[in-house]
């Protein structure tokens, strides 16, 4: 008797119905890759097994072809050890690696092992957040590898202008020594990423960076996409991104906006601004421009520098220092003079080591000598002394002359005319010549008062001493005088006669 059987239903026939639309897509599929198609189905129905088994040549098609459908890669996680990962396919192989630092911190990628093709893609991801992970570029600087040193595991050393990455602990001997060209020796893994433009590049948590293996002269893992909000290839704008050559923004204006903005990073760096600064100059809202080392002009030899006592004001010979107020020059220092367009006002302070004071008249000075002060005017121009306005005394190439009725007064010493000093003093106008001393001389070979031709008068208001001649020679008075001296006293004219 046969077997017995239910009768098919409206939900067979869809179940059939779907099996081989199945079948019929991997057929065009396999068309489109060039990858045979098997398959092998076993009854239908209710009762029968509807498993269907697909059997395919491993791998993709080498030989070109186009392939229909999504690819995705299940994700592995690795766990940064001392600068390395590995993404080799003894260590669960995949092109989606999620990343940890070493001890779930931020940590540094310095190498990446297990390379399996040239042309090999990995995704990588930092996935913890609060973590980066910063990508070392295989040239960047470091400190340079050296002999008879103590090296522990992690220890990034530079050498024949690569980086290495320790993975041994040891003492370094001329043996131990990384080899340029080659991936790794017994004691170094050799660096092997590589940032186009950057030395380093920052990767923030969720963020995804494409590398490429590359097994061009330099062996690297090269960074071909910068993730993140950058978009799908070059920098990521939310990333710490390194420009270098020359880079150019054309936007219609283009905004720097941060708390902090950094142009340069060290001593050598320099910084240009070849446009036009707008009108409105460099704005510093209040602010100071601190630690200047020195404001250079277009001029050459034109700069402001501050030094270690000051300040220097600096300018190439033949140039000048000026100073203008609303247009006028007040103030022009050259290499020989400094003019003033006003005054100068010391308020209390004094003018100290002075050597010369030279007026706007020509040879008109005063000199400081090792002896005194000079005070010197050309031939034919005169010394004045003047009290509000009015001269009280003149000195000339003649003289002194004391002006109007003003007296000389010699409350003590000498008024002499000694050796070297053959000028003469003439008082005129109604000026006293006055001497207050016990004794009082006039030497001179002659000496003249008054000036009898021109009708003078001399007046003697005190007693006058005559000095006595005790000799006994010569005391007869002769009847016949040689002469008489006329002199007043009391108004009334005597006559006093003298004798050879």
């Amino acid at each position: 008797m046969g077997k017995a059987s239910l009768p098919k239903t409206p939900i067979n026939d869809t179940l059939d119905a779907n099996r081989d639309r199945k079948k019929q897509f991997g057929r065009e599929r396999a068309a489109f890759s060039r990858v045979p198609f098997y398959s092998t189905s076993i009854g239908s129905g209710m009762n029968s097994n509807a498993n269907s088994s697909v059997t395919s040549v491993e791998g993709l098609s080498t030989a070109g072809g186009t392939m229909m459908g999504p690819i995705a890669f299940y994700p592995i996680s690795q766990t940064i050890s001392n600068g390395t990962i590995n993404v080799s396919s003894q260590n669960a192989y995949s092109s989606r690696v999620v990343i940890n630092g070493q001890g779930s911190a931020s940590d540094d990628l310095e190498v990446i092992l297990g390379a399996s093709h040239a042309g090999q893609i990995v995704f990588f991801e930092p996935v913890t957040m609060g973590q980066t992970i910063t990508l070392q570029d295989f040239a960047k600087t470091a400190t340079a590898w050296a002999t008879g040193t103590s090296y522990i595991i992690g220890d990034v050393r530079l050498s024949g202008s690569r980086r290495y990455t320790c993975y041994v602990a040891h003492t370094s001997s001329s043996s131990t020594q990384p080899i340029s060209g080659s991936d790794w020796s017994d004691k170094w893994h050799r660096n092997n990423i590589h940032i186009p433009g950057a030395t380093e590049k920052v990767v923030q948590a969720n963020e995804i960076i494409l590398l490429q293996y590359d097994q061009s002269s330099n062996i690297t893992w090269t960074v071909v996409s910068g993730g993140g909000s950058g978009g799908s290839s070059g920098a990521g704008l939310g990333d710490n991104n390194v420009w270098t050559g020359i880079n150019t923004f054309n936007g219609a204006a283009t905004s720097i906006n941060s708390a902090t903005i950094n142009l340069g990073d060290s001593s050598g760096d320099a910084i240009n601004i070849i446009g036009t600064v707008s009108s409105l100059g460099i704005p510093m809202g209040g602010n100071d421009i601190n630690d200047v080392g020195q404001i250079e002009f277009s001029s050459t030899s034109h700069y402001i520098k501050s030094n270690s006592v000051g300040f220097e004001y600096r300018v190439p010979v033949g140039d000048t220092h000026e100073f203008f107020i609303n247009g006028v020059s007040e103030l022009l220092v050259t290499s020989t003079a400094t003019t003033l367009g006003g005054d100068l006002d010391l308020a209390t302070g004094d003018i100290d080591n002075v050597d010369r004071l030279n007026f706007k008249e020509t040879s008109q000075r005063l000199d400081s000598t090792p002896t005194g002060i000079e005070y010197e005017v050309p031939s034919g121009e005169n010394h004045e002394f003047l009290v509000n306005s009015t001269i009280i005394a003149d000195f000339d190439g003649n003289g002194l002359t004391m002006a109007g009725s003003h007296d000389l007064n010699i409350s003590s010493g000498d008024l002499t005319n000694g050796s070297g000093h053959n000028g003469n003093f003439t008082w005129s106008g109604t000026g006293n010549f006055s001497v207050y001393a016990d004794d009082a001389y006039l030497y001179s070979a002659t000496t003249w008062i008054g000036n009898y031709g021109g009708g003078d008068l001399c007046k003697i208001a005190a007693m006058v001493d005559f000095r006595d001649h005790t000799s006994s020679t010569n005391q007869t008075v002769p009847t016949q005088s040689d002469g008489y001296i006329e002199v007043k006293i009391g108004g009334l004219t005597k006559k006093l006669f003298y004798y050879s």
